[in-house]
């Protein structure tokens, strides 16, 4: 018996050493505040106070969270949490949403809280990006730099918003995305190219999604800078000698020559000459030379030498380049001009070779009455004459020598062109190509050396 109540003793011993554990205390303090308006939609905490005593210790309650837009029939949200608690989902703009916490100790017993409540914001409304503007080239600005840069004027009317920028750009009239996600209204396109059209637009887009296309607009880049050919040098004179009754040699034909100057920008050129007597012929296009090429301009004859009466005439000659960029006038070079006797009638050889030909012109009065090609190598050729519109009036192929008589009325003005193509493989490839003319002015005028 004794032992008996010495075991209740000790049992009510150790049951007074436990400590005493307090009721959940009622959830307070809540976030949002009760009543609090223009709450986010997304990312809400929910949180509050509430702690229960467990001897002299404080601890957080474990709690039930009821949350809805419905005040008469709250669901439960989420059960055994602590504050504070994230709402995951996105509630509804300008809605009120109610809710309360039911705070229990670890005996499980159990406090409800208030009821609280609080709405979220009205939808938002987002203004779209500025429509881009200003555009620098200007809309249909000419004769740009091809290093030009390229900006705008944008921008967003909400405050806080950013915008990101789109760059379409090309030759098109509708032109191809080149650029994305610029924070800048700029945008260096890189070195373009001389006389083109150049279309460009921008689109902005906000932090929102929202977006603005610009207009499409234009500008032309200008001509690439040119420079004029060199001057020209001074008319070379060339004769033929001929030894009519027993006279000492003397000029006879007068061919006058030039070789074409360089262009600073490798352009074709066209020449033109001044015979020093206020006639000035026409351009020599559509007919056009490069630098190096030689004109030859065949004049009349001259019959005797002590019959040395006649006017001196200054000849020079200009070149321009296919963008009528002007050289200077070559120097000037004297020439006399005799008489001509129609009682000699012969034909004058003018002869010239390169590493390809050697070719001569006959000339009778006035008149080319034959040509004569052959190649030094004595190999097979094809040759062909056109006149100045440019259709074959003669042509010789596989041939060793060309020899051509022929009278044209129409060999006084223009230009005829003579073609030599050589067989090299499997090809016939021109190989010399010479245009000559009677200038325009000279025809009526016999020169001779002076």
């Amino acid at each position: 018996m004794r032992n008996f109540l010495i075991i209740i003793l000790l049992i009510l011993g150790l049951a007074s050493c436990s400590p005493n554990i307090g009721p959940a205390e009622a959830p307070n303090s809540p976030s949002p505040s009760n009543g609090a308006t223009g709450i986010s939609v997304t990312g809400i905490n929910l949180s509050w106070n509430s702690i229960y005593l467990k001897g002299d210790q404080s601890i957080n309650s474990n709690c039930d969270i009821y949350f809805g837009s419905n005040s008469a029939n709250i669901p439960q949200l989420a059960s055994g949490v602590i504050s504070p608690y994230q709402i995951s989902t996105t509630l509804d703009s300008g809605k009120t949403y109610y809710w309360y916490v039911i705070a229990y100790n670890e005996n499980n017993d159990t406090t409800v809280g208030p009821s609280w409540h609080f709405t979220t914001v009205e939808q938002e409304t987002n203004s779209a990006p500025n429509t881009p503007s200003n555009p620098s080239p200007s809309n249909g600005a000419s004769n740009q730099s091809i290093d030009v840069s390229l900006s705008w004027t944008g921008g967003d009317p909400d405050p806080g918003d950013t915008v990101k920028y789109y760059v379409y750009f090309g030759t098109s009239s509708n032109p191809p995305l080149v650029s994305s996600n610029l924070a800048n209204t700029s945008y260096n396109p890189g070195a373009l190219n001389y006389s083109v059209t150049y279309y460009w637009k921008i689109s902005a887009k906000d932090n929102h999604g929202s977006t603005t296309d610009g207009a499409i607009w234009s500008f032309a880049t200008g001509s690439q800078p040119n420079s004029p050919p060199a001057k020209p040098s001074k008319l070379v004179t060339n004769y033929s000698w001929y030894y009519p009754n027993n006279y000492p040699y003397y000029p006879d034909t007068v061919v006058i020559s030039g070789k074409f100057p360089n262009d600073p920008d490798n352009d074709s050129m066209y020449y033109r000459i001044d015979t020093g007597d206020g006639y000035i012929s026409p351009w020599s296009d559509p007919h056009a030379f490069i630098g190096g090429d030689s004109i030859l301009l065949l004049t009349g004859t001259y019959n005797n030498p002590s019959e040395d009466t006649g006017t001196y005439y200054g000849l020079k000659w200009q070149v321009k380049d296919i963008h009528e960029n002007l050289s200077e006038w070559s120097d000037t070079k004297m020439v006399a001009v005799g008489h001509y006797n129609s009682s000699y009638e012969h034909d004058i050889y003018v002869n010239s070779s390169n590493s390809y030909n050697k070719y001569f012109y006959m000339w009778d009065k006035g008149e080319i009455s034959r040509i004569y090609i052959s190649l030094n190598s004595g190999s097979s050729f094809n040759a062909y004459l056109y006149d100045p519109n440019l259709n074959i009036v003669k042509q010789s192929t596989n041939a060793t020598i060309v020899d051509w008589l022929f009278i044209s009325t129409n060999s006084k003005e223009g230009y005829w062109t003579v073609v030599v193509q050589k067989t090299i493989g499997d090809a016939y490839i021109d190989v010399w190509i010479n245009t000559f003319q009677l200038p325009p002015g000279f025809t009526d005028k016999k020169w001779k050396r002076r």
